[in-house]
């Protein structure tokens, strides 16, 4: 009578607390899809044609190499590891944390969730909607953040930079909920944002865009076009005193 109730609890355990585990691992060479429902422990993704769509499921942990992609528009990653010169392209799902290294790049859009991104090795993040808590820079990584809702803290250092692009932008050393600082301003669509600094190298390391306003826009190029219309009567100019010096001279003056 043991054995039966020993083999009950084993399968047990792999159906409630250790799904990740009851599944085989899953390795892309060329393109394809995880699906809703598909539940996978490791997943890496290689060779530079191959474009994974993620649509839903669970995944624990998962790897990007080369110059693959994957987009994502639904679904779990608990740890999600961007390598060499991959792309991720987040456009929904949650994610617990992505690391981006060695040049890969990664694209926030509305609809993804994010615990934390961390651009490390040269990477690149560009946040361009959507909502991280933590987000941080080291090792001449790069962040790019153009909206969204950062719900925590910014934290940069070891050369990575921060760049902030937006209206009214303005920056302290000093207070926020870490005692750091913090960074605050409006998006280009004109949504109000304040961000808490964290670490003590971050204040020199987030850098502010002011984003022209359209009409500061329009001014400029209409400044330009009549600086080039200007410019052109001039030539005209120049050309017809020329004519006419010329016409002069050969009359022998």
């Amino acid at each position: 009578m043991k054995t039966p109730l020993l083999l009950l609890t084993a399968v047990i355990v792999v159906l409630t607390g250790g799904r990740a585990h009851a599944v085989p691992d899953k390795t892309f060479t060329s393109s394809g899809q995880i699906l809703p429902g598909e539940s996978w422990n490791l997943v890496y993704i290689y060779n530079d044609d191959t474009i994974v769509d993620m649509l839903g499921g669970w995944v624990d942990t998962l790897c990007t190499y080369d110059e693959s992609t994957l987009n994502l528009s639904g679904g779990e990653i608990n740890t999600f590891n961007a390598y060499e010169s991959s792309t991720v392209n987040a456009f929904g799902g949650t994610i617990y944390s992505l690391t981006a290294y060695n040049f890969s790049t990664v694209e926030v859009e509305i609809g993804a969730n994010f615990n934390r991104l961390d651009a490390l090795g040269s990477s690149n993040i560009n946040i361009n909607s959507g909502t991280v808590s933590h987000i941080s820079a080291a090792q001449f990584g790069i962040v790019n953040l153009l909206g969204g809702n950062i719900t925590d803290k910014l934290w940069a250092g070891e050369s990575g930079i921060i760049n902030i692009y937006g209206y009214n932008l303005f920056k302290t050393n000093s207070e926020g909920n870490y005692g750091y600082g913090f960074v605050n301003g409006e998006w280009e669509d004109h949504t109000h944002f304040s961000i808490d600094l964290s670490g003590s190298d971050t204040y020199s390391r987030v850098i502010l865009h002011e984003i022209p306003e359209p009409a500061t826009l329009l001014l400029l190029a209409l400044g330009g076009l009549l600086s080039r219309n200007r410019l052109r009567k001039a030539d005209n100019f120049d050309i017809i005193i020329s004519a006419l010096t010329t016409h002069k001279t050969s009359k022998g003056g």
